[in-house]
């Protein structure tokens, strides 16, 4: 059990952190949000055959290596939902998205992932569906919600579980 000195000296050293503001290095910043929940902006981007858009993650990724996932981002500091959607469209996504179509709201925790338990801790994902008439989109690939790739991030498998139902039209389920 921590004593009152430990927890007085955490203390100062979060004060000081919230003083200085984002952002924190990395290891820093996946500390905090294994203490509270991170918010996470996805882009949910459907064409006009059903297909879901993924993108594969770098092999030098620290929690999903190689593996499939929708373009998405983790809040940093006191980034906007709009911020998180830029993000997105410059590094993942490289193309403009439109207005989304829809928005929902998930709670995932990491520890339930297939991969195992990730440092992210706890996770709101804020899912925006855009449509797209293109079948192709710089930096990924369209596939079917029944032939997602075997290497694709466990909770995002779930997401769109739960996706193919409540939008099933858009997936033409």
């Amino acid at each position: 059990m921590m004593k009152d000195k430990e927890f007085e000296n955490i203390k100062k050293y979060l004060e000081a952190l919230s003083e200085k503001g984002p952002p924190y290095p990395l290891e820093i910043f996946f500390l905090l949000n294994r203490l509270a929940p991170a918010v996470s902006v996805e882009a949910i981007i459907v064409n006009e055959s059903g297909k879901i858009f993924l993108t594969l993650r770098p092999a030098d990724d620290p929690f999903y290596a190689n593996m499939w996932h929708f373009p998405g981002t983790i809040l940093l500091g006191k980034e906007t939902m709009e911020d998180g959607i830029q993000r997105i469209q410059s590094k993942e996504v490289r193309q403009i998205l439109l207005e989304p179509e829809r928005t929902t709201r998930m709670f995932t925790h990491h520890g339930e992932d297939t991969e195992g338990k990730s440092p992210r801790g706890c996770v709101e994902h804020v899912l925006y569906l855009f449509l797209t008439n293109k079948d192709t989109v710089p930096g990924g690939e369209f596939f079917d919600l029944g032939s997602l790739p075997e290497a694709t991030v466990g909770h995002h498998r779930k997401i769109l579980q739960v996706l193919s139902v409540e939008w099933g039209d858009v997936f033409h389920v």
